[in-house]
């Protein structure tokens, strides 16, 4: 029997150094578009999203929705933050209004935030935080989206931001809680919208939210600026 070994032969070079052909159709298919940051402190977060799952069940559809709004995905993160911070009483009231926070007084309950929406100080993006009792609320998350919508449409849509305006007042007068403001009032109502319910906003005003947290969006990048430096307004 013979000991001789194989000789070693030359690989193929078009399997090792692809042709300059199926290297620009490899190139084609990368996305050169940047991805919205998405932020895991918990470990078991990051354990689920090694092994494929980006977000916690419920919000698959919204964090999706929302990586494909060109805005959002330039100037936006999402951060999973696994606290329960507490708020006062004063925020709460101004977030859901004195007659909600009154009910919760009634009922004993501590006041905890499920989600924010704030500019990161370290990257200058809109940071949508997420705390731990709202991690799969799609609810929370919509009207942290809206919040930003709204802003936008105050500085760059005026008209219809007096049509906001508008629908505001008339619900004060006709017994809606007045310390709800109309940024809160408007975020709640379009978060119903986005999960399928009427808020009686008017049509106009919601087809044109809608349009802004689209891909279809058409949102400058000067408006975004001008949202960020007058993040504070009312």
């Amino acid at each position: 029997m013979s000991d001789r070994r194989p000789e070693k032969t030359r690989p193929d070079v078009d399997v090792v150094w692809p042709s300059w052909a199926e290297q620009k159709a490899r190139l084609a298919l990368i996305k050169d578009e940047p991805r919205m940051p998405i932020v895991y402190p918990r470990q078991d977060l990051r354990d689920e999203w090694k092994h494929g799952l980006r977000v916690p069940k419920g919000l698959e559809a919204m964090v999706d929705k929302i990586g494909k709004v060109d805005w959002l995905r330039k100037n936006a993160m999402l951060v999973f933050d696994d606290n329960s911070p507490a708020v006062s009483r004063e925020i709460v009231a101004q977030s859901n209004g004195v007659r909600w926070t009154n009910q919760q007084d009634e009922q004993g309950k501590r006041y905890v935030a499920q989600g924010s929406t704030s500019i990161d100080k370290d990257t200058g993006r809109i940071r949508f935080a997420m705390y731990s009792p709202g991690y799969d609320s799609r609810k929370t998350l919509a009207e942290e989206v809206y919040h930003v919508v709204y802003k936008i449409i105050r500085q760059a849509n005026p008209g219809t931001f007096r049509a906001i305006q508008t629908w505001h007042k008339k619900n004060a007068d006709n017994g809606s809680d007045p310390t709800l403001d109309a940024s809160e009032a408007f975020s709640k109502a379009m978060a119903a919208e986005e999960l399928g319910h009427s808020s009686g906003l008017p049509c106009r005003v919601v087809k044109h939210a809608r349009k802004i947290f689209s891909d279809k969006a058409n949102v400058s990048n000067s408006t975004i600026e001008k949202v960020k430096a007058n993040w504070s307004t009312p």
